[in-house]
């Protein structure tokens, strides 16, 4: 039913759907969102997916090295912050920590 539907775009004309990005063409119209609300939801849960999980794997990965060095004595806020510092370090080693403290006291001060 939905490939019957979906067939024809919005103005019409007669459509091949060959590769998911022909369907996300065809969802674009609002009538067919509303129509096929369930599929467009499964679609947008779709491209959301990452490609790859190396990303969350690795985030894993360091996750449980800081959790069993650290268990004993860091909270879950602060394990979170921790662990983001940790995955992105390439940024973080570029932050200047003298003007970070300085910035922080002087908005201390100031507030």
């Amino acid at each position: 039913m939905f490939r019957d539907l979906i067939s024809h775009d919005c103005s019409n004309s007669k459509k091949e759907i060959q590769s998911i990005q022909d369907v996300i063409d065809l969802m674009k119209c609002k009538s067919r969102q509303k129509m096929f609300s369930e599929i467009f939801n499964v679609l947008m849960l779709f491209l959301t997916l990452p490609v790859k999980t190396c990303t969350a794997e690795r985030s894993f990965s360091a996750l449980r090295c800081l959790k069993t060095y650290l268990r004993s004595t860091m909270g879950q806020e602060r394990l979170n912050h921790v662990a983001i510092l940790h995955c992105y370090r390439t940024l973080t080693e570029s932050i200047d920590i003298k003007q970070l403290c300085n910035d922080f006291l002087n908005e201390m001060i100031y507030d």
